[in-house]
């Protein structure tokens, strides 16, 4: 008897530690001045959330609140389509050091367990900080978003897309185009850059290099022009509760004069309403002028007592929304003005709101409108969102029908892929022969079937395909 105790015992401690999850934290942090993580070579779960995407590659995955030792690189080409910025994952794999790379290599499983989640802004850093070189110190960046400010080109583009800079303050770093963003011929040798933002990664034959996310991660003039306003997400929604999603502003300087900003946000008035705004722990001292102009648009005013002045990212106003639909919901900008200047490096936020029920959820839009029309002589293009509450368990067919009743196309003949259990296609208006169809309505027709059970559940919406120019 004491045998079986001591065996059950021992079997419940296994699989206490097997189903253990770890952050990324617990994986990157280490003494060993080698770098290397403890569970190296061991098959773990971390969790995070996804803050970079490179495609057919892999991701970046941090712990929610950033900070050191909070990032890891998932190499993959399965976690690179299967996920988006702002998943919280799971993530199950073998850890291993790539030419001193601390990273998880061709994870076994993804699980997505929520979307639209915040990512941790990026660590400001100085240049010498993160210097190309085996520098201990740099360890605890490895896989976290960092930023670091004024510096001047000191060698230019090697065969890798691989360059140097020097800090004004002192120090090199290399930044390196594992994004595939950059433009070499903006690289000019001496010239001076304002900021450079991207994830730490390493190599043992370069040693640590910055990556940069996208052309908007690489500022060369701080000015009002470069300035970046982001709404945030959120993820696990539910229809009719109101969430408040925080609009951030990039570093504004005293000596750009900005008294005042003055926006017009853009939604789907028939998937989310407008609510109102928060102006607590935010750069809006006093409560702005709010004015409702119809059709999902709100106009936002607002004169600040003095100066506008920030030397980091921070919270510009609180957007309330509450969302009636399913699926994922967008809240933009129609035009934003800071002052007198327009700005163009604007970020939509994102409500995901979870499907609840077993059913056939279907939604037809475009780019810019959340109308289902559209022209494809014009290189046009309509989303066809469909999703279900099974997830990975579905398989979704989508089917274009003529007025008639005819079958014109399948677009979508597929399992799900996506554990959120929300896809979308982007259908370019051509038949089953890739004839561009005639205008007229069409029907589209989305069975969404339960692969454990066979149940099926459907839904149809009309399309319009608008008449070519003449």
């Amino acid at each position: 008897m004491k045998h079986i105790l001591t065996f059950l015992m021992m079997l419940s401690l296994s699989f206490g530690l097997f189903a253990q999850v770890l952050t990324c934290y617990d994986v990157q942090y280490t003494d060993d001045l080698s770098g290397d993580s403890p569970y190296m070579d061991q098959i773990v779960t971390v969790t995070g959330i996804v803050t970079g995407i490179v495609p057919g590659t892999g991701i970046f995955i941090s712990d929610p609140d950033g900070g050191p030792w909070s990032g890891l690189y998932i190499y993959g080409r399965d976690a690179a389509s299967q996920t988006n910025v702002g998943d919280e994952v799971n993530v199950t794999g073998e850890i291993i050091e790539f030419s001193g790379l601390t990273e998880m290599s061709l994870p076994t499983s993804i699980e997505v367990l929520s979307s639209g989640n915040p990512v941790p802004p990026p660590v400001e850093l100085a240049v010498a900080e993160i210097p190309n070189q085996n520098f201990r110190f740099s360890e605890q960046w490895e896989g976290v978003l960092v930023s670091i400010s004024d510096m001047t080109v000191a060698s230019l583009p090697d065969g890798y897309n691989q360059w140097r800079v020097r800090g004004v303050a002192g120090g090199i770093a290399m930044i390196s185009d594992l994004f595939d963003v950059m433009n070499t011929q903006d690289i000019v040798m001496n010239e001076h850059w304002h900021s450079i933002t991207g994830f730490v990664d390493y190599h043992s034959s370069a040693g640590y290099k910055i990556n940069p996310r996208s052309p908007h991660d690489m500022i060369k003039e701080y000015s009002i022009n470069n300035v970046e306003v982001k709404i945030g997400g959120k993820g696990n929604a539910e229809i009719g509760e109101t969430y408040t999603l925080p609009m951030t502003i990039s570093a504004v300087g005293s000596d750009w004069n900005v008294e005042s900003y003055d926006f017009t946000l853009q939604y789907e008035a028939d998937r989310v309403s407008f609510e109102g705004i928060e102006i607590d722990e935010t750069l809006t001292e006093s409560q702005p002028d709010v004015q409702n102009l119809g059709s999902g648009r709100v106009r936002i005013s607002y004169t600040f007592p003095e100066i506008m002045n920030t030397t980091s990212t921070e919270t510009l106003i609180k957007i309330k929304v509450k969302p009636k639909a399913y699926g994922n919901i967008s809240v933009g900008f129609a035009e934003f003005y800071l002052g007198d200047d327009p700005l163009t490096n604007l970020h939509a936020g994102n409500i995901v709101t979870a499907i609840t029920k077993n059913i056939a959820h279907l939604d037809i839009f475009t780019e810019t409108s959340s109308k289902n029309i559209f022209n494809p002589y014009e290189g046009e293009k309509i989303i066809i969102e469909y999703g279900t509450k099974g997830g990975t368990m579905s398989r979704a067919v989508i089917r274009i029908y003529d007025a008639q009743g005819r079958l014109v196309a399948t677009p979508v003949h597929k399992n799900f892929t996506s554990a959120s259990g929300f896809e979308s296609y982007q259908w370019d208006g051509r038949d089953s022969s890739m004839k561009r169809l005639k205008p007229g309505v069409y029907y589209c027709h989305a069975e969404i079937s339960d692969r454990s059970t066979g149940k099926r559940n459907s839904a149809m919406q009309p399309i319009v395909v608008k008449s070519r120019l003449k």
